[in-house]
C-alpha cells in the first residue's frame, strides 16, 4: 500500500515565514499600569535622570487557520523586560528586571491588513541611560527549566552571562494538541514562550512622557516593533485519503483495492522531550565571554534524552477512524428455504368409539374421570390425512421460515474515501538532527492501517417474506408436505399424547384431546435476492501494516528532515496501493500493485 503525504512547509524562507506563518511579532509601546513585579537592579541613577524605556508597537501576525481566511487566535499571559549594562565599568550587570501580567490585554484587528493589533500602550520600564542589552520574554509562566519554574529562574538572573546560559537551557515539554474555539471554530494557540533581545544606547533624560523607544528586531528589520519566533513548530495532518496525490482519477482496480483500507491509529514518533527557547538568531556577544558566545543556531538534539510518542487518539470507541466513502457494497443472496407451520387448536375425542369419525376439532365427548380414551392409531392416521388434505390446514399457525445453504456473492464498487477527522494538529518542539539528510531519528508520522473484510452471511441483516420466495408449486398453489404420523409423533405413542381436562359444558365430566401443535406441515423453495447498503467489517485477523513516514521540509533537494520552530508542516496522507500479502483477506478483489503503499504529500503553498 502506498501512503503518500502531501506536505506544506509554511516557512521555508525567512521572509516567507514573516509574511505567512506563525510570527507572533509582539511589539510594545508606551506605559503599562497593570500587575507587575520589579526585581531590584543597579538603578542608582534612575531617579536622577528619570530615564524610562518603552517599545515600539506593531501587529502580531499569525498563521491563517487551515481551510479558512481567518487568523488563529493568540494567547498572551505575561511579559518580562530585562535590561543589562553594556558599559565598561559594570558590563553585563542586571539593571532592570520587571514582570507584567498581560492576560487582559486588549486585542483587535487591523481593518486594512486583518492582523491582530495588541494594545501594549501602558507598558513603561524605569531603567538607566547608556549602552544596554535589552531582553524581552513572553509567556514565561508556562515553562519549567531544570526542575524549577522559568519565572523563578528569571527572577534570579544577575548578569548577562546567566541570561545567556538560561536561554540556552532546554525547557521541559508536554505534547500540545491544537484545540478549537467552540464558537468560532478557529484554533486556539497555547501560550508559547518566546524571547528576543538587542543592543541599545539608551539616551538620558527620557522621561515617562517621552521614553526611549526600543526596537528589538535588530538593524536589518524595519523600525516599528520587534519580532519573536514561536518556539515550537506545528504539525498538521490535513487529510487521510485514498485519492491520488495530484487529484487525477485513480484506476478502478486501484480504487477498489484501497476501498478496503481503514486507518486504525495515527500519531507522531521521535518527538523531542525538550525544546530550545533561545532566540532563533545569533545573539549579541556575551560581554563576559566574548570569545565563546552560546551556540547558535540550535544544536542537534541529544538522542540519549529519548523521545515522546504522540497518539492522536480516536474520537470514539471504534477500532478505526470513521471515514466517508462514496463506494458501495451489495450482495446477491441465494438460499434454500423451508416454511414450517404448526397446528393450532386441539383435536378432540368426539365419541367413545375407535372409528375414524371419533376425532374432531369441536364438541368433545364427556368422559368419566379416569377413563382411558379408545384410540386406534390406524384410524387416527386416516383422520389426520383427511384433516390435512380436506383443506382444514387453516388450523395451522403462520409458522416460521428458515434458510439453509446460503450463498452470498458480493459486489464491491470501489470509491474514494477520506477520514472524517480533518486538520489534526499538534505543536512540537524544534528537532535538529546531527545530519539533517538522514531520516533515521527524524520526527515521523506513524500510521497503522488494516484491510477490512466483507460481511459473512450471518452478519448481513436482510428480511424477506413468503412472496419473496420461489416456492415449490402444485396446481398453482404452494405444495405442502404433510409428514407421516410416525414422523410427527417422533417416537411417541398416540395414546400418550392425549391430555385430559374438565369438560367445558358438562359438569363433572372430562374431555380428552391432543394439542394441535404436535402436527406440522412444510413447504420448500428458494430465495434469490439482492441486498444493498452493506458495510465492511473490521476483524482481529485482518491484514494490518504500520507505516513510519518522516516529516521533512519541502521542497528541498536533498531532503531536510529537521523540524524548525515557527514552521507549520502541513501534509495529507495518501493510500495508493495495498501492501504485500494484504490481498488474502479480500478474495473478491483483484490483486493491486505492491509498490509504494502509503506516502505523504507536502502542501507547499
Amino acid at each position: 500500500m502506498a501512503i503518500y503525504a502531501n506536505f506544506r512547509d509554511s516557512n521555508r524562507k525567512n521572509n516567507y515565514m514573516k509574511n505567512k506563518i506563525l510570527i507572533p511579532a509582539i511589539l510594545l509601546s508606551f506605559f503599562f499600569t497593570g500587575c507587575f513585579t520589579d526585581v531590584p537592579g543597579n538603578l542608582e541613577k534612575t531617579n536622577e535622570d528619570e530615564t524610562y524605556l518603552s517599545f515600539n508597537s506593531t501587529p502580531i501576525t499569525v498563521v491563517r487557520a487551515t481551510g479558512t481566511s481567518a487568523d488563529e487566535s493568540i494567547t498572551l499571559n505575561s511579559l518580562r523586560v530585562l535590561v543589562f549594562s553594556d558599559r565598561e565599568d559594570d558590563r553585563g550587570d542586571i539593571i532592570t528586571n520587571r514582570y507584567f501580567a498581560i492576560s487582559n490585554t486588549q486585542i483587535s484587528r487591523d481593518a486594512t491588513t486583518g492582523s491582530w493589533m495588541v494594545d501594549f500602550s501602558n507598558i513603561l520600564v524605569p531603567t538607566r541611560p547608556g549602552p544596554s542589552i535589552v531582553y524581552v520574554v513572553l509567556n514565561e509562566d508556562v515553562g519549567v527549566v531544570s526542575g524549577q519554574s522559568l519565572t523563578t529562574a528569571l527572577e534570579g538572573i544577575s548578569n548577562i552571562g546567566e541570561m545567556h546560559t538560561l536561554v540556552n537551557t532546554p525547557l521541559g515539554y508536554t505534547p500540545i494538541r491544537v484545540t478549537y474555539n467552540t464558537e468560532t471554530g478557529l484554533p486556539v494557540e497555547p501560550p508559547f514562550i518566546m524571547v528576543t533581545y538587542d543592543n541599545f544606547n539608551i539616551e538620558p533624560n527620557r522621561h515617562a512622557d517621552n521614553p526611549f523607544m526600543a526596537d528589538l528586531r535588530g538593524p536589518s528589520d524595519s523600525s516599528n516593533g520587534f519580532a519573536m519566533d514561536r518556539t515550537m513548530a506545528k504539525v498538521t495532518i490535513e487529510n487521510v485519503t485514498n485519492r491520488s496525490m495530484d487529484g487525477t482519477p485513480v484506476l478502478d482496480d486501484q480504487k477498489l483495492a484501497t476501498s478496503y483500507v481503514f486507518i486504525n491509529k495515527i500519531g507522531l514518533i521521535n518527538v523531542t522531550k525538550q525544546y530550545m527557547w533561545s532566540p532563533n538568531r545569533f545573539p549579541v556577544e556575551d560581554p563576559l565571554t566574548p570569545d565563546n558566545p552560546y551556540p547558535a543556531p540550535i544544536p542537534p538534539y541529544d538522542t540519549n534524552l529519548g523521545y515522546h510518542t504522540i497518539d492522536f487518539e480516536l474520537e470514539n470507541a471504534e477500532l478505526f477512524y470513521e471515514r466517508t466513502w462514496d463506494g458501495s457494497i451489495s450482495a446477491h443472496i441465494t438460499a434454500n428455504v423451508t416454511w414450517r407451520q404448526y397446528g393450532t387448536g386441539n383435536i378432540y375425542k368426539v365419541s367413545n368409539s375407535a372409528g375414524v369419525n371419533s376425532y374432531g376439532t369441536g364438541n368433545p365427548y364427556p368422559f368419566d374421570y379416569g377413563t382411558t380414551p379408545n384410540v386406534n392409531e390406524g384410524n387416527f392416521r386416516n383422520y389426520l390425512l383427511t384433516y390435512f388434505e380436506s383443506g382444514m390446514g387453516g388450523g395451522f399457525d403462520t409458522g416460521n421460515i428458515t434458510y439453509t445453504n446460503p450463498v452470498i456473492t458480493p459486489q464491491v464498487t470501489g470509491g474514494y474515501w477520506n477520514i472524517n477527522e480533518r486538520n489534526i494538529s499538534y505543536y512540537v518542539p524544534e528537532h535538529i538532527l546531527s545530519t539533517n539528510t538522514d531520516p533515521t531519528n527524524a520526527t515521523k508520522l506513524y500510521v497503522k492501517a488494516s484491510v477490512a473484510r466483507l460481511p459473512y452471511i450471518n452478519e448481513i441483516e436482510f428480511s424477506y417474506n413468503q412472496d419473496d420466495v420461489q416456492w415449490t408449486m402444485e396446481g398453482g398453489d404452494i405444495k405442502w408436505y404433510y409428514p407421516p404420523i410416525n414422523e410427527m409423533l417422533d417416537g411417541q405413542s398416540l395414546t400418550s399424547l392425549f391430555q385430559v381436562a374438565p369438560h367445558p359444558t358438562v359438569s363433572g365430566k372430562y374431555m380428552h384431546f391432543i394439542p394441535g401443535s404436535f402436527a406440522w406441515r412444510e413447504a420448500t423453495g428458494t430465495i434469490n435476492m439482492n441486498v444493498t447498503g452493506l458495510q465492511f467489517v473490521q476483524s482481529e485477523g485482518g491484514s494490518s501494516q504500520e507505516f513510519y513516514l518522516p516529516i521533512r521540509n519541502a521542497p528541498e533537494n536533498p531532503n531536510n528532515y529537521n523540524i524548525y520552530r515557527n514552521h507549520e508542516y502541513k501534509f495529507s496522507v495518501h493510500v495508493l496501493n495495498l501492501w504485500p500479502g494484504a490481498q488474502a483477506t479480500r478474495s473478491t478483489v483483484s490483486k493491486g500493485q505492491e509498490g509504494g503503499c502509503m506516502v505523504l504529500r507536502y502542501n507547499d503553498n
